[in-house]
């Protein structure tokens, strides 16, 4: 057992209660799954309005680059300078990113707010920091470390609810501005109940450029979309993908360089560590993407053949118990883990997604079926890989680089859930059907694709979780 002083800082204000200080992280929390989750819902309508889902995938996909650039670097920027600093910035950009996407008319416009918006995501991190600033000892942390990140799938579940209602009373838009006042009453919180803390300018220098990652990742994804208007041996394609090829090996090269990199590659020596990452990689460039598949086909007009012609409000009441199944997926791993070990558990959670999108692309015209192996299957799998495999790597990571080695394992599944938002989108947009007002859906062999590509990489992390040496599964469960 760790000794209660090296786990939790001492409380920076006698005023500031733990619960009280719990109670201001939740509400800051939901405003970030607010934020980050009703997109989903609205799907299916904005691929009536702009009849791309390519296009429109990049509400998704520039958000999850934003959130894996900013998380690193605002944990950081909060270890140097202060994490409720942070966080009310953080609290602020959503808000703005949030009024931007509501108020604009021209969908570039609204992802660039969803930009804006993806740097909320560093408000989870932040969060943990702040429990162990006020923690009085290891089991009020682990409490409060419990309660934040179990609630994150609940509020998840409530904000798809709220944005289904919105989206068929209000328009989808109007998802944006629940969602800025949402922010707007976490900041009030934050600002009548949360002390600045400590600024620590002298910690260690900054790597800024370790978040430029994204750039030469954005010029990559963008090559698929320029090829598909101008064609991939056109010189707008050429240029974005060479541009995207040298400036990620250049940055590698800077980092593995780098005394104190933000993204630490070397990390990636260590074959637990690295077959892990990998895992982890594939299922966050898969089943991550569920929503982004299941979302749309639930909604979708039983016209084009495959859809099932539902409500936003009713898709969002089918999601509900997903929620439930990943809560209760979550605890009976911990338990199981406990007296057993994590990695049977991982390699069975990656084995269950491969047989459930193998199966939605045999049986894909049920809405009984499509909702049962979501709950059963799905969910509740990706929530134990994302749970358990945090686990394998920090036991495989000297304790003094812990915090680089989870933030690595971010960075990656942020990226993954980026390329693996474009790929679905490419998938989706193979093949179209249209009614006679020229209204454009993808059609079955579009979803079939787009479940036989995710079963694939389902397929691939299964194969990785198999790889994992056995040895360290047993630490990791001790641990």
């Amino acid at each position: 057992m760790a000794d209660t002083q090296t786990i939790a800082g001492p409380r920076k204000c006698a005023a500031l209660s733990f619960p009280t200080l719990l109670a201001v992280l939740v509400a800051a929390e939901f405003a970030s799954a607010m934020n980050a989750s009703t997109i989903y819902n609205a799907l299916a309508k904005l691929y009536a309005i702009y009849g791309d889902p390519a296009r429109v995938s990049w509400l998704i996909t520039i958000y999850a680059l934003s959130s894996a650039g900013s998380a690193v670097l605002i944990s950081r920027l909060g270890d140097l300078y202060g994490r409720a600093r942070m966080l009310k910035l953080m609290l602020v950009a959503l808000i703005v990113g949030s009024l931007i996407s509501a108020s604009a008319t021209n969908l570039d416009v609204i992802i660039f707010g969803r930009a804006i918006q993806g740097l909320s995501m560093a408000i989870l991190p932040l969060g943990f920091g702040l429990l162990r600033e006020y923690a009085s000892d290891a089991r009020e942390l682990n409490f409060g470390v419990g309660i934040l990140g179990g609630i994150y799938a609940f509020s998840t579940g409530i904000a798809f609810l709220i944005s289904g209602v919105v989206i068929d009373h209000l328009g989808w838009q109007h998802i944006f501005t629940v969602a800025a006042i949402a922010a707007l009453l976490s900041l009030i919180l934050v600002l009548r109940f949360l002390p600045d803390g400590d600024r620590k300018p002298g910690a260690g220098r900054l790597d800024f450029v370790g978040a430029l990652f994204i750039l030469p990742v954005c010029a990559l994804l963008l090559t698929f979309n320029v090829a598909k208007t101008h064609g991939w041996l056109s010189m707008p394609t050429i240029a974005l993908l060479v541009f995207g090829v040298v400036t990620l090996f250049a940055w590698a090269i800077y980092e593995l360089a780098h005394d104190e990199p933000l993204v630490d590659l070397r990390l990636l020596r260590n074959p637990t560590i690295a077959i892990v990452n990998a895992a982890i990689f594939f299922m966050a460039v898969g089943p991550l993407a569920y929503p982004q598949v299941i979302m749309p086909l639930l909604q979708q007009p039983t016209w084009t053949g495959i859809g099932m012609g539902i409500s936003a409000t009713f898709a969002a009441v089918l999601k509900l118990p997903t929620n439930l199944s990943s809560g209760i997926a979550g605890i009976g791993t911990g338990l199981f883990a406990r007296r057993f070990s994590l990695r049977p558990a991982i390699v069975c959670a990656a084995l269950a997604n491969f047989i459930a999108f193998a199966a939605l692309a045999l049986v894909h015209n049920s809405l009984a079926f499509v909702v049962v192996v979501c709950v059963l299957l799905v969910s509740p799998a990706v929530t134990i890989l994302f749970a358990c495999a945090p686990g394998l790597i920090i036991q495989a990571s000297p304790p003094e680089r812990t915090s680089e080695v989870t933030g690595l394992s971010s960075v990656l599944r942020s990226l993954a859930q980026a390329i693996g938002a474009q790929l679905a989108a490419i998938t989706l947009a193979s093949s179209a059907v249209s009614n006679a007002q020229g209204t454009h859906f993808p059609d079955t062999d579009a979803y079939v694709l787009t479940f036989a590509m995710i079963a694939f990489m389902s397929l691939l992390s299964f194969a990785c979780t198999v790889m994992i040496p056995k040895g360290a599964s047993r630490g990791a469960a001790a641990r």
